[in-house]
């Protein structure tokens, strides 16, 4: 029983190649298994080495120049791209402008993009008001009232049924954010806006 243990032992820890061959064969000893093994690893070290022999006999010569096959220059800027992003920041440079980095170069970087809140002013005053004028407004009343929805939790500004209220930082200043699915649009307090130095 212990033999039968040595050997299944011994032939699971054989290379795939040769335990296929091994197990076929069902050696009753070690001994005989190590000898088994070693005929079949010869026999595929000669397969292998008449399948090279073959191999380099008889070689592939491609018929296409090698300045024709090249990679397109979008990869190659890629690469320069994030070579420059790597070295800069090893040498803790702005990634933008390249010269020294310190938190002051924040507000000094005239190639670093700026924070932007656009707002959309709309002004419907120019058009006289006629029935059907009026008619459109209450349509577009009616359909505001099924598509805007603010939920009671993001005006109330508390996380009840389905909302988590979550803490971020933004410009080293806490801001607490309530997503809240029953909102359809997101909203940001217009007093928190010139902590942070984003101009409305």
């Amino acid at each position: 029983m212990m033999r039968c243990f040595f050997v299944s032992q011994f032939v699971r820890g054989l290379k795939d190649e040769i335990r296929a061959a091994m197990q076929s064969q069902v050696p009753d000893t070690v001994d005989r298994a190590i000898l088994l093994a070693k005929v079949q690893e010869q026999v595929g070290d000669k397969a292998k080495s008449k399948f090279q022999k073959q191999n380099t006999s008889s070689k592939y010569n491609p018929s296409f120049n090698k300045a024709e096959f090249k990679q397109p220059a979008t990869a190659n800027s890629l690469w320069k791209e994030r070579q420059l992003r790597h070295y800069r920041r090893a040498n803790r440079l702005c990634y933008y402008c390249g010269d020294k980095y310190e938190p002051a170069h924040l507000e000094k970087c005239l190639k670093r993009p700026k924070p932007q809140v656009n707002a959309l002013a709309v002004n419907d005053l120019d058009v006289e008001l006629s029935e059907v004028v009026l008619n459109q407004l209450a349509i577009e009343d009616t359909l505001a009232a099924d598509f805007y929805q603010l939920s009671l939790n993001a005006l109330a500004g508390t996380k009840e049924g389905e909302c988590i209220k979550v803490r971020a930082l933004v410009k080293n200043q806490v801001i607490i954010i309530l997503i809240d699915n029953g909102s359809s649009h997101s909203f940001i307090d217009t007093s928190f806006l010139p902590r942070v130095r984003i101009q409305a």
